[in-house]
């Protein structure tokens, strides 16, 4: 039995030599060369956890999560809880297993992301557009920036090519329509049974002859800048154009159905957007320059035999 108890005695006095031996013997790490950040609320052999280290694990938690810390108890739970992470993130490191090829990609991706975080994007927050060049862009772009008069018309379009023989007819038809149409003034579905049986503008026949909001150049793309100068020139929801509009597409009978005014954003109201857009259009001409000296530094080459080898599956 004594002799029992004194080899597990040696057995476990061997394999704590071995333990602090091997510690020893193990090049530093990462970790053993972290700066310590003011006074230790906890120490161990080689660190310590650091009153800034614990404040940088609460700012992380919630309010409510803090509130549970008001006794002595909890937070010596808390301290001994970051204790263990470094301990065994530094027998992670003291094993080897920061050479794990999955742990080093994370690595690299964390690294490469710090390193534009810092090199780049930093140096661009602390100097972002000036007003003067922000004024600039407004005034340059103003009409861009704001949002044009639109109108909601329905139509009734009779084809006709300028030049055409049968325009004549087409234009008839055209003012018996509006003639007919006057008359029926008083009829909110006219001009809807008009467009389906006489329209000859197939998508705007389907929907009653009605378009959607559209500004002068949509409008005048659409169907010709007589129809949107006639739209635009109706001043009441519900009233037809003085006459017959004539457009190289042929001849329109046209009604405005609404108006949209159009608004034109003060310069106070647009600055903080447009800043924000010029800083990234900026930020990214920036990464193109950095990025093609950085490739040019470490003279990168790509061999694109090897690429062409690559396999996929």
């Amino acid at each position: 039995m004594k002799k029992t108890l004194l080899t597990a005695v040696l057995v476990l006095a061997a394999l704590a030599a071995g333990y602090a031996l091997g510690r020893r013997s193990v090049a530093p790490g990462l970790l053993s060369r972290e700066e310590a950040r003011g006074p230790a609320v906890a120490t161990f052999r080689g660190g310590a956890v650091t009153r800034a280290d614990v404040e940088a694990a609460l700012a992380k938690q919630p309010a409510a999560f803090r509130d549970q810390l008001r006794t002595l108890a909890a937070r010596k739970a808390l301290v001994e809880e970051l204790v263990r992470f470094e301990l065994f993130a530094r027998e992670g490191e003291r094993k080897g297993y920061e050479r794990d090829p999955e742990f080093l990609r994370r690595y690299k991706d964390e690294l490469g992301r710090r390193f534009v975080e810092k090199e780049l994007d930093e140096p661009e927050r602390k100097a972002p557009p000036s007003d003067a060049v922000v004024r600039a862009f407004y005034d340059e772009h103003k009409a861009a920036l704001g949002r044009p008069e639109r109108v909601r018309v329905a139509v009734v379009q009779y084809a006709a090519a300028t030049g055409d023989a049968a325009g004549a007819a087409k234009r008839s038809r055209a003012d018996a329509a509006l003639a007919r149409l006057r008359k029926e003034a008083k009829d909110p579905a006219a001009f809807a049974r008009t467009a389906q049986r006489e329209s000859e503008e197939p998508q705007s026949r389907l929907s009653n002859g009605e378009l959607p909001f559209l500004t002068r150049d949509e409008l005048g793309r659409r169907l010709g800048p007589e129809v949107a100068d006639a739209a635009f020139s109706i001043s009441a929801t519900g009233q037809l154009a003085a006459s017959v509009v004539e457009s190289a597409r042929g001849f329109h009978l046209v009604r405005l159905l609404g108006r949209e005014d159009g608004y034109q954003p003060a310069f106070e109201e647009m600055k903080e957007a447009i800043r924000a857009r010029l800083g990234a259009e900026h930020r990214a001409v920036a990464y193109e320059a950095f990025l093609k000296a950085l490739f040019g530094e470490a003279a990168v080459k790509l061999d694109e035999k090897a690429i062409e080898a690559l396999k996929l599956d």
